[in-house]
Order: structure tokens, then C-alpha cells, then sequence
């Protein structure tokens, strides 16, 4: 499993808070071992969390004594989480806040809150299956993405392998743990035996940087939405002499900051690596080298190590001439067991067999370089998290708002037609408050119409 190997670290440093407190390797596995010693069968376990100690004691404490755990955020909405509950039974729910739980005893712990399942739980859980996450991160989905062990520990040890990350490598976390890409930060640099700065400061915070000189940190990772921000605060500016290298990842970069950054950080001899993947995957399918990024600021990269990448058209036969659109599939030990719908699905073994059609449009050049062009579905990147547009929609209809939903990366549109103005006014503040997007990344337009085909089919194409 991928964290049994831990006890070799047990002398050096595993995590650094905020407050200068350290933990070692050994106080983590003692820690994590006592939380879930009371777990006596394999369980499906809930963590509300977020990126503190007591949430990456209690997920390490899980996958090490082979259970399967689902990581949600720890500020979900209360009317999600109850029906998230609902559906998937869990015996175990580990807290960092008191919360009110239906049907649960509680009971307190130190720095946590458990609560366990009164119900007797008569379902049965594959021995494979490791870990739930949300494709979403946001709109809590009840559909779960399943991925085993195995998943967590190739998509690691290929990380780890084009990184050439090891012990002496320091990171900060930059993302939440419930974000497949923020978790696998986390499972690479504990798999190594480096060490994880711990702290939900914001990058526009001055202390967030300060942390980094403070404790030389020597990697972090960032969602296109990161990279706008950093231009903001004049990141060039900015004296980091222990970093080593900046990962992306969560969505396409734009072209003309992908080559900004390419300048900036190669100028501060930082190494920068532009990555491609999904929740399916387990975080990552392809990255493109450092050195490569400026000759192909806009391309996926090649295929993670031990992984294929190759485009297919709509009768699923491979496409080998350059220019031809087509879809992106994947091949790889780390691609998901498939999804949940319910506790019934965990019991359910491989249905995927290594193979994810990752939904994303794209061509490939002379070079068997591949450039994604588009969606086959409907979703965006808010903030580095995927949102499906279909969900977001469904949720205002249910809400009684007659409404579509488009927009880019970070820019949810919601359309109403004019003659319905005056219901539109406290739809921002709802959909925020359910989905916990902030209320900047949606904005509402007024049309005449809802734009369809002849067969009565919106054509979402056309609110752009």
C-alpha cells in the first residue's frame, strides 16, 4: 500500500505547521495507527477536511489500515452533506468541527470529532478500493470516483519518477486535500520521506511566502487561477531562492502565461512543469518537461511513465494523422476502478480495465505532440476544480429558477430571459452558498430567448 513504507522515515520530519510545530514521521504513523485502531473490519470512512494536521493523520491512518476513505471539505454545505450520508452509509465520519449527524454517536477525541454510524451497515466493500473523491471538489455530486490502491500508488511512483522528487525536497500546500491534484502532492512528498509545510494561507498572504524562505521550501503546485494571481502580485519580484520547481495542473494555462512564466522561472532557475489529468486518473496522465515548455507552451506533453496517451475517433479507431480531431484516451495502472452512485457501487471491482476516455478533444502534430481543443461535455475549471455546467443547472431548476448555465474557465454565466429579471435577484448568493463557489466567478446575463435547434435542443454554443 502506499503509505506501509513510512517507518523508514520514522527519525526525520514529516509535516510543519503553521506555528513552527513539527511532526515526525514516527508521531505520524503512532497518530495515525491509534485513530482508526477501533476500526476493527474494512469500513467506508467520511473526513470532512482540510489542510491541517489532523486531517493528513486521519487519511494516512485510513489507506494504512486498509480502509476505504471518502474526503470531503470539511465546510461542505449541511443539506450536501446529509444527502452525500444518505446515500453511502458510512460507518465512520472524522471531523475537525463539532457537526450536527444524524444518527451517529459522538464522541470527542483530541483536536477531532467522531461520529459513528448507529445503523448496522450490511454492505459490502471491495478489498481494492482505497479512496472516494468528487469529480467536481464543488458542487458535491453524489457521483464518487473510485480508485484503489494500486491507483494511489503507480500515480504516485510515476510523479515521484518525473519530478525526481526524494528526501531533501520540501513542499507547501497550495491546494485542498479533497482536490485529487492537491492530495497527490501530499501522497508523493510523504511517499518519499520528504517534508509538507502545512497551512491554508492564501498565496496573495504575505506570511504564505514568508513560510516558504522560512522553511526553504522547494516545490509547489498551482491551478491556472493560481498563475493569474501570481502575475498579479509580481511574483518575478519576489527572492525564493530554495525553490526548485512549480508544478500546473487543474486545467489548460493560457498561452501567453505559459510563456510568461516559462521566462520568469527560468530566470529564478525554477523548473517549470505543466501537467494533464483528471480525478479518474488518480491526479495525472502526461506532463510536459521544463525544458520543452517553451517550444510547446500550449501542448499536453507526453504520457506519465507507465502511461499511453493516444487520440480516437467516433468509431474508436486510433488517429494517426496530425491535425485530425479527435478524443484524448488514456492507458495506465493508475486509471480509476469507475464511479459510485450509491454505498451499494463500492463492492463493485475494475470496470474501467486501464482505459479512460478522458472526454477532451485534441490533435496531434508532427511532432506526436497533443493539443486540446475542446470538451466533448459540458464542463469548466473553476479555480482549478471541474464544475459540471448539467449539475449547476439542475440545481438552480430544482431551486425553481428557469435558467442555463455556460461560460469559460473561472467564469460561470447564468442566463435568464428578460421577462424573468426580477426572480434573478438572490440567485448568486444561493448557488454560492450551496455549491461554496465564491459569488465572483458568476455572473448573470439577460437574453430574449433560450437559443434552440429545430428539435428543440438548447444550443449552449450560441450564450457565448
Amino acid at each position: 500500500m502506499l503509505f506501509d513504507h513510512l517507518n523508514k522515515f520514522s527519525k526525520r520530519t514529516a509535516l510543519i505547521l503553521e506555528n513552527l510545530e513539527k511532526l515526525s514521521y514516527s508521531g505520524l504513523i503512532s497518530r495515525a495507527d491509534k485513530l482508526t485502531s477501533q476500526i476493527t473490519k474494512k469500513s467506508l470512512v467520511f473526513i470532512l477536511c482540510e489542510n491541517n494536521i489532523n486531517s493528513i493523520v486521519a487519511y494516512v491512518g485510513c489507506i494504512r489500515s486498509g480502509n476505504t476513505v471518502c474526503l470531503l471539505d470539511q465546510n461542505i454545505n449541511d443539506e450536501l452533506l446529509k444527502r452525500i450520508i444518505n446515500l453511502y452509509q458510512p460507518s465512520f465520519i472524522f471531523s475537525n468541527k463539532k457537526k450536527k449527524i444524524e444518527n451517529t454517536n459522538e464522541c470527542e477525541m483530541k483536536n477531532f470529532f467522531l461520529y459513528e454510524n448507529k445503523k448496522f451497515i450490511n454492505y459490502k466493500i471491495n478489498k481494492k478500493l482505497a479512496l472516494l473523491l468528487s469529480t467536481s471538489g464543488t458542487t458535491g455530486s453524489k457521483k464518487l470516483v473510485r480508485i484503489s490502491y494500486k491507483n494511489l500508488y503507480s500515480n504516485s511512483k510515476a510523479i515521484i519518477h518525473y519530478l525526481k522528487l526524494n528526501n531533501s525536497d520540501k513542499a507547501i500546500t497550495t491546494l485542498p486535500m479533497y482536490y485529487t491534484y492537491g492530495l497527490s502532492i501530499i501522497n508523493t512528498h510523504l511517499c518519499v520521506g520528504a517534508k509538507l509545510v502545512v497551512t491554508r494561507k492564501n498565496i496573495i498572504e504575505r506570511d504564505f511566502w514568508n513560510l516558504i524562505n522560512i522553511h526553504k521550501v522547494t516545490n509547489f503546485g498551482g491551478v491556472p487561477f493560481t498563475f493569474e494571481i501570481l502575475k498579479k502580485i509580481k511574483f518575478q519580484k519576489l527572492s525564493l531562492p530554495s525553490l526548485k520547481h512549480i508544478t500546473q495542473a487543474g486545467g489548460k494555462l493560457k498561452k501567453e502565461l505559459s510563456i510568461e512564466f516559462e521566462k520568469i522561472l527560468s530566470k529564478k532557475r525554477i523548473k517549470f512543469f505543466r501537467m494533464y489529468g483528471s480525478t479518474e486518473a488518480t491526479s495525472r496522465m502526461s506532463y510536459m518537461p521544463a525544458n520543452l515548455n517553451k517550444k510547446h507552451p500550449e501542448s499536453i506533453g507526453f504520457a506519465i511513465p507507465g502511461g499511453k496517451l493516444w487520440l480516437q475517433d467516433k468509431k474508436k479507431k486510433k488517429i494517426t494523422s496530425i491535425n485530425t480531431v479527435g478524443e484524448i484516451v488514456y492507458k495506465g495502472s493508475n486509471v480509476c476502478l469507475g464511479y459510485a452512485n450509491s454505498r451499494k457501487d463500492l463492492k463493485r471491482g475494475d470496470e474501467n480495465k486501464g482505459i479512460l476516455l478522458t472526454g477532451d478533444l485534441g490533435t496531434i502534430d508532427q511532432n506526436k505532440l497533443i493539443f486540446i481543443i475542446g470538451r466533448k461535455k459540458r464542463f469548466l475549471k473553476v479555480f482549478g476544480l471541474r464544475v459540471n455546467l448539467d449539475e449547476i443547472e439542475t440545481i438552480l431548476n430544482n431551486l425553481g429558477y428557469k435558467c442555463l448555465c455556460s461560460g469559460v474557465d473561472n467564469k460561470l454565466k447564468i442566463y435568464f430571459l428578460k421577462k424573468f429579471k426580477k426572480d434573478s435577484s438572490d440567485v448568486i448568493e444561493k448557488i454560492s452558498n450551496i455549491t461554496k463557489i465564491n459569488k465572483s466567478v458568476f455572473k448573470i446575463e439577460f437574453i430574449d430567448k433560450f437559443p434552440r435547434n429545430q428539435s428543440g435542443k438548447i444550443l449552449y454554443n450560441k450564450l457565448n
